[in-house]
């Protein structure tokens, strides 16, 4: 593979066509100039990375088995052990197995990655969700008919950085990255400039802070960061000068947001609810959790939605005799197939749809999309705000890239005191180099009692024993942090002899034996971490 031509003969794409006029703002920001030396360090540190994860990585599937989710189809479940160690941009990879792949390991994994010929794929999908503890893939299959088996299979977890490298290194990007180096100084932080006219449509709490084209969210464990965000985007529905952009790290975060808006607007917005002007696009998006708060319109002609459609049709395959029924049938599944991106890229850009709501790794990638791209190019954008939901766990290129899609406003959700994003070479880069990989919009936040008013810091937590939350408040937050009154009043549900007594869990990770990855993934009750 060529990197200095990945993503290039895309520049030559004639862009879509619909029967609309894209959504289009003018870019206006007010950010400072800032040196182009910025670009050229972030440059090298995402080609640096992409050149150190762009290799097909080669996995052994122990068993398969299926994963059948009420309204969401089938979806695969290969189990590969615990020996690989995830991140979330594993969401949204590629895995596959070509048939002149061998199982005893007799050819090396550069070989099939550059071979001069076009392997047959004897099956392929996206991976929808990865379980770190129990080392297995959720995947959606391209064609439903073609399933996975034991043996070797190769994972490309590199696509999210194959699309970060194009904006920062491709010539395709030129005009584009002219405008970066004011993004990527504003992901460094301490840069909040007002917004050029005022805009009413906030929640009271957040009236000043959402005034700033770059503003942060800063919320410690269990103060509702999640929920803030759902009843702010929700209060800007009515206000149809505004189009926002919400994305996140996993598929599971980004149905907890989309379904946090959702809910919200319910109460704000019923009307553009029910219109489809709030969407959850992508197809890792389950509907089983939409239907269950009444959002089915959410998903309304989304990516998941044609899934289902799919699978239902790959079921009808197998009573059918007649090779007529069967020719039809498959000629269907490949039409839906072949519309379902076409299907995203129109939603991501009509000027009806209001919210929409996806995973980082699907809004990076229609950066690539020509009518996108003429955009930005021509000093416009898709949406007025972009929210990043998890903006600790993203580096700070990627998010100065994201902010393109942007006209007004960039919000950053997160707390900068949890997990930093996680790159393979930002320990041996230089250190005006590593920034951009290693560290995210929000890791320049330390003091919550110097905080600007473009940073806005929840401090009531909702989660946590009082006594707990003392622990937790000391060490990390400057004994900011509080216990809601709700919360203390909160009557326990264990044994009554140690009901009364607080309890927690000082796990030391220097002297745990077990590999990170496990130690990471590992969950209590609920999905809750344990660490």
């Amino acid at each position: 593979m060529n990197e200095d031509t990945t993503h290039d003969q895309d520049s030559d794409e004639e862009p879509a066509h619909f029967e609309f006029e894209p959504a289009r703002f003018l870019v206006e920001f007010r950010l400072p100039e800032a040196d182009a030396k910025l670009l050229d360090d972030a440059a090298v540190a995402v080609r640096q990375e992409f050149r150190d994860c762009s290799k097909w990585k080669r996995l052994r599937c122990r068993k398969v088995s299926i994963f059948a989710e009420r309204d969401r189809g089938t979806i695969y479940v290969v189990d590969v052990g615990g020996s690989v160690e995830f991140d979330w941009t594993w969401e949204g990879a590629k895995a596959f197995r070509p048939k002149s792949l061998d199982d005893n390991g007799k050819f090396s994994d550069a070989a099939y990655e550059e071979a001069s010929y076009e392997d047959e794929i004897l099956w392929s999908g996206e991976i929808l969700e990865v379980d770190e503890r129990n080392g297995c893939l959720f995947i959606a299959l391209d064609n439903p008919e073609a399933k996975p088996t034991a043996g070797a299979f190769f994972v490309r977890p590199f696509e999210f950085l194959e699309g970060l490298d194009a904006v920062y290194n491709s010539p395709a990007f030129a005009a584009i990255r002219e405008i970066l180096p004011q993004r990527l100084a504003a992901a460094e932080g301490g840069i909040h400039p007002q917004l050029a006219r005022t805009h009413s449509s906030a929640i009271p709490q957040l009236s000043e802070w959402w005034e700033h084209s770059w503003s942060v969210l800063w919320g410690p464990p269990g103060t509702g960061k999640t929920y803030t965000s759902g009843q702010q985007i929700a209060a800007v529905l009515p206000d149809h000068d505004e189009r926002i952009l919400v994305v996140s790290t996993t598929n599971r975060a980004t149905d907890a947001i989309a379904l946090s808006i959702g809910n919200a607007a319910k109460k704000t917005a019923p009307q553009e609810l029910a219109d489809g002007k709030v969407l959850r696009i992508g197809k890792g998006a389950s509907p089983q959790v939409f239907a269950s708060d009444g959002l089915e319109t959410m998903l309304r002609g989304s990516a998941s939605d044609v899934l289902l459609q799919i699978d239902d049709l790959a079921q009808q395959l197998e009573a059918f005799d007649g090779w007529e029924d069967k020719a039809l049938t498959r000629k269907r599944m490949g039409e839906l197939r072949a519309g379902s991106n076409d299907q995203s890229k129109q939603l991501f850009i009509d000027p009806e749809v209001q919210v929409i709501v996806a995973t980082a790794f699907k809004a990076m990638s229609f950066l690539d999309d020509a009518i996108v791209k003429l955009l930005i190019e021509n000093g416009n954008a898709p949406f007025t705000t972009i929210l990043i939901d998890e903006a600790g766990l993203m580096s700070r290129a990627a998010i100065a890239a994201l902010s393109l899609l942007a006209a007004r406003r960039v919000v950053l959700v997160g707390d900068s005191k949890q997990l930093a994003p996680i790159s393979r070479m930002s320990r041996i880069l230089p250190t005006r180099q590593q920034t951009w990989l290693g560290s995210s919009g929000l890791s320049h936040l330390d003091d919550l009692d110097a905080t600007p008013k473009a940073v806005h810091v929840l401090t009531e937590q909702r989660r946590m024993h009082p006594d707990v939350c003392q622990v937790v408040s000391d060490f990390q937050y400057g004994g900011h942090l509080e216990t809601a009154a709700e919360t203390h009043q909160r009557v326990s549900d264990l044994a009554p002899f140690i009901a009364d007594f607080s309890r927690a869990i000082w796990y030391v990770l220097d002297a745990e034996h077990s590999e990170l990855s496990a130690v990471r993934a590992e969950r209590g009750p609920g999905n809750t971490s344990w660490v």
